[in-house]
């Protein structure tokens, strides 16, 4: 029997060792298996081989009648094994104590005897123990993926223990963002809370500011009680029932604030007493006489009117019982678009007018603390008929008050509108 060309001849023997001892398996149908003829090993230089379905060892054809001799692949030498292998192959670094892997580093070689089912010994191989090429780099292959297992293991827990602080944190944020979101809308509320007050407070403020801030004593509400109760008395005001009187002073007491307002007014007002002048001359009873016959001219006055007139025109110092007041920019800008609309004032510390309050009404007068100038006499002239003006050389500020404006409350309570102009002279003859 001749053996089979199992392996090319272009495979050199280190390429044959080569793929023996890394992947054994790849040679399997490419061999012929056989065992030792045990009969033979008495004489180490006629070791015989024969074949055998599950032999021990392989044979691959090399050439002809010759053939390398392999140890079974992936085979494991224990010390039962080792005195046969001993005889066979050269053997380095065995330890007889454990199965050892080894690497084929030189095969044997045989030849086909006279009976072609057998082979004979030719020449030894060579074994290395302890260093399995295939072993060592499955070891190596093994530690590598061990450690980049391991190093993988780690940074997935240092990543969800990232992604945890980043969700905590996410959370921590989240519960701070609902509490700013929180305490905006509660500032929102205080701050709107606020200015509530502070526009009760402005129109409480305004209020007070449009009344008397002196407190009449208990007498002088008597004397005023008195006063105002005395047109509907039949007798003096001295001789009006107690009991009337007491009545009102009650109510006083029991902070009847309008009551008092009027009564506060009435004490503060200057008397016309006060500001009596001279007669007039005969020449300006005349004059006053011949502007009276003019009925385009002619001015009627109520006796709160000629008080407010009077008092003005002596120049009092009105700043004790009259609230500073201006036009409102849009009163102004409808004005010059000639829209017919009321005028509009309001209240304001350095206003050109006087608000003036008595019993039975609001009267706007000129502040004669403030200088006027030509410019401002359109603006005057919504307010006040302006006879007389203008003249060469007029002076604006030199003027009489022939009767003063009137005014409503407005809609809103906070501003005043004009119901009926004030008139001013600025003749040479008037002052």
């Amino acid at each position: 029997m001749k053996l089979e060309n199992t392996i090319s001849l272009n495979c050199s023997e280190v390429e044959l060792l080569q793929i023996y001892n890394h992947i054994p398996k790849a040679l399997f149908h490419q061999v012929i298996s056989v065992v030792v003829d045990l009969q033979t090993l008495s004489n180490p230089e006629s070791v015989l081989f024969k074949q055998e379905k599950h032999g021990n060892y392989w044979i691959i054809n090399k050439t002809g009648q010759i053939g390398l001799l392999l140890p079974k692949g992936e085979r494991r030498i224990n010390s039962h094994d080792y005195p046969i292998i001993e005889l066979i192959f050269d053997c380095e670094g065995y330890l007889p104590e454990e199965n050892q892997e080894f690497t084929v580093k030189k095969p044997a070689q045989v030849s086909l005897a006279t009976n072609e089912n057998e082979w004979r010994l030719e020449a030894k191989g060579m074994l290395e123990f302890g260093k399995s090429h295939t072993l060592a780099q499955l070891k190596s292959l093994l530690e590598q993926a061990d450690d980049e297992y391991k190093n993988l293991q780690a940074q997935l827990e240092q990543s969800e223990k990232a992604r945890q602080e980043i969700e905590q944190q996410f959370q921590q944020s989240e519960n701070e963002r609902q509490k700013l979101i929180a305490l905006s809308e509660n500032l929102q509320k205080e701050n709107q809370n606020l200015i509530t007050v502070l526009e009760e407070t402005k129109q409480e403020n305004g209020k007070l500011q449009s009344q008397q801030v002196k407190s009449p004593s208990l007498d002088e509400i008597k004397n005023a009680v008195k006063e105002i109760l005395s047109p509907v008395s039949q007798n003096k005001a001295e001789d009006m029932p107690d009991t009337i009187q007491q009545f009102i002073i009650d109510e006083l007491q029991k902070n009847n604030t309008f009551l008092l307002n009027q009564l506060t007014l009435l004490i503060n007002k200057p008397s016309t007493q006060e500001f009596r002048q001279e007669e007039p001359s005969e020449t300006q009873r005349q004059k006053k006489q011949e502007a009276e016959k003019s009925p385009s001219d002619a001015i009627v006055l109520t006796e709160e009117e000629k008080s407010v007139l009077h008092n003005y025109n002596v120049r009092t110092d009105l700043s004790q019982w009259t609230t500073s007041v201006s036009t409102t920019k849009d009163s102004e800008l409808s004005a010059r678009a000639g829209s017919g609309k009321l005028t509009v004032l309001t209240e304001d510390t350095m206003g050109t007018y006087w608000l003036v309050t008595e019993r039975e009404g609001l009267y706007l007068v000129l502040n004669h603390t403030k200088k006027l100038n030509s410019l401002q006499m359109d603006s005057v002239g919504e307010l006040f008929e302006l006879r007389n003006y203008p003249q060469k050389n007029n002076d604006p500020n030199h003027f009489k008050l022939l009767k003063p404006g009137k005014l409503s409350v407005g809609s809103d309570s906070k501003t005043w509108e004009l119901i009926e102009k004030g008139v001013l002279d600025f003749s040479l003859d008037s002052l």
